[in-house]
């Protein structure tokens, strides 16, 4: 019996050897805004630089719409500074700004930007996330940009498993807080990126299944051996 304990381990052990290597992260979208007329409002809707996606804005004026000079931050590659999104506005609190990107075949999504507001700009952001574009759950509570200086920040949604391989998913910024009509808000170098699923390897597939028929064989014939008696 304690030999077929030890090797029903070793097949465990052996079978976790022969998995696939972890999950590679991909950039499934990325928006460098470089392509945008400086200062000027440049429309509500924004294909990425790379990738494949799309940034929504809802409920905006149309002054509330611009760009200005961007940032370094989080850029790929040589991207140059370039523009920014540009968000302002008073008459804009409850605006809303939405990602939505295809997550089939993918998992644990990340997103990561850069960003800064003026002083009197928008001072809590509430940011959901949703697999239909409907039904929206909070992620979190608010959070508040920087003044001054650009500052990366990472939205990490590994733990919303709904999200993963999900057809289309969402993810929603709700704008509070700013009290000044000119006061703004500025993104740049917005990157989502994401796991692949992970799928076992057909080599290990291959040499797992013999282990296990190797590994059980000897445990049926230790269990078939018979008995040995005592010859005190």
């Amino acid at each position: 019996m304690r030999n077929c304990a030890t090797a029903f381990l070793g097949v465990a052990v052996l079978l976790g050897l022969c998995r696939a290597e972890s999950a590679q992260a991909d950039l499934v979208a990325y928006w460098n805004f470089n392509g945008l007329s400086n200062n000027t409002n440049n429309g509500t809707t924004y294909a990425p630089d790379q990738g494949a996606g799309l940034i929504t804005l809802v409920g905006w004026t149309d002054g509330g719409i611009s760009s200005k000079s961007g940032s370094l931050i989080n850029a790929i590659g040589a991207d140059p500074a370039g523009q920014a999104l540009d968000l302002s506005g008073e008459a804009n609190v409850s605006a809303m700004m939405v990602y939505s990107f295809n997550m089939a075949g993918l998992v644990d999504p990340i997103l990561t930007f850069a960003d800064r507001r003026g002083g009197q700009g928008f001072t809590d952001i509430q940011v959901s996330w949703s697999t239909d574009g409907v039904m929206y759950t909070d992620f979190g509570t608010p959070f508040e940009p920087s003044t001054g200086n650009y500052a990366l920040r990472t939205l990490d949604f590994s733990s919303v498993d709904a999200l993963d391989g999900s057809a289309t998913a969402f993810i929603k910024f709700t704008f509070d807080g700013a009290t000044n009509q000119s006061a703004f808000y500025r993104l740049d170098n917005a990157q989502i990126n994401a796991g692949t699923a992970a799928i076992p390897e057909p080599s290990g597939v291959i040499a797992s299944g013999a282990i296990v028929a190797l590994l059980l064989g000897f445990g049926l014939r230790q269990r078939n051996r018979p008995a040995q008696v005592s010859q005190a």
